[in-house]
């Protein structure tokens, strides 16, 4: 397949473009602290969804529409590196899309970890690479981006890898793993999964039933779409067009039968025996 110059490959782990070796090195060796909250996904699988929760439960200052932009509060560790995340106030909240051992790791740090149907995370993607003010994929298209996907070939790597690598070790670290599809349908009920998972401050809002509806009503589609110019508004094209849509099954808009049969065949051989083997059936279904 043609080399659209869309990774790097730093240590033989590949990376986006845009990323720099030393900094991405330097953020595996960042100094970790037993109140540290790590966010920890694969990209477009409600990373930045789960980040405005949790930033409104320990965060004092951020509110929606209110405070500064979410990086500040929360920065993604392979482009800020360890000098800059060393010098950070306690607590911190962090995300990442490290492969597990990459992780910066301390065993009493929190690791919430979100997982998304492949389907619904490749055409995610696409529409936040295709947004991207990066002149290497403009001439990427949907069928392109797709074997891109399937090979390993987009920005952090492998969906599958990275899944099965993460899943074999979460017994060994205190973690919170989240379905992206049980949010949508349940956001109330995942909102109070955080909130008693990090304890503290976040718990206490969560057992506090207005509160935690005001979270709640802060983290719908609607309110974060409202909110735009929260989300990285420096290096996209269109600032409107980060959150999207969120909708589980709008890959039935993009993806043919072939396309998402060899997914499901890729999904069945790489998570057969784990506990992932039966997590996206109904979402990844040919049928309606």
């Amino acid at each position: 397949m043609k080399d659209y110059g869309i990774q790097i490959d730093v240590d033989g782990r590949p990376f986006p473009v845009d990323c720099v070796a030393d900094v991405v090195r330097s953020g595996k060796q960042i100094q970790t602290f037993p109140d540290d909250v790590f966010i920890a996904t694969f990209p477009k699988c409600g990373t930045t969804w789960v980040r405005h929760i949790i930033c409104q439960l320990i965060i004092e200052d951020y509110k929606p529409r209110a405070g500064k932009e979410l990086f500040v509060y929360t920065p993604f560790i392979e482009y800020t590196g360890k000098q800059l995340i060393d010098r950070m106030p306690r607590p911190r909240i962090f995300k990442s899309h490290y492969m597990y051992d990459d992780h910066p790791k301390h065993p009493k740090a929190k690791y919430v970890f979100v997982v998304r149907n492949p389907k619904d995370v490749v055409v995610s993607a696409y529409h936040m690479s295709k947004n991207l003010k990066l002149n290497c994929y403009d001439e990427i298209n949907f069928d392109i981006f797709f074997e891109l996907f399937m090979a390993g070939g987009y920005a952090f790597g492998c969906y599958f890898d990275y899944h099965k690598e993460w899943l074999a070790h979460l017994d060994k670290c205190d973690s919170l793993l989240l379905k992206y599809e049980d949010m949508v349908k349940d956001l109330k009920t995942a909102t109070v999964q955080i909130g008693e998972f990090l304890g503290g401050r976040a718990a206490e809002i969560v057992e506090n039933p207005e509160k935690l509806g005001e979270v709640v009503e802060a983290s719908t589609f609607k309110s974060m779409k409202e909110d735009q110019g929260r989300w990285f508004e420096a290096i996209f094209k269109d600032q409107q067009q980060f959150v999207r849509k969120g909708t589980p099954r709008d890959w039935k808009n993009y993806l043919n039968k072939d396309q998402s049969d060899r997914v499901d065949q890729k999904f069945k051989e790489a998570f057969k025996g784990t506990m992932a083997e039966n997590w996206f059936k109904e979402e990844m279904k040919w049928e309606d």
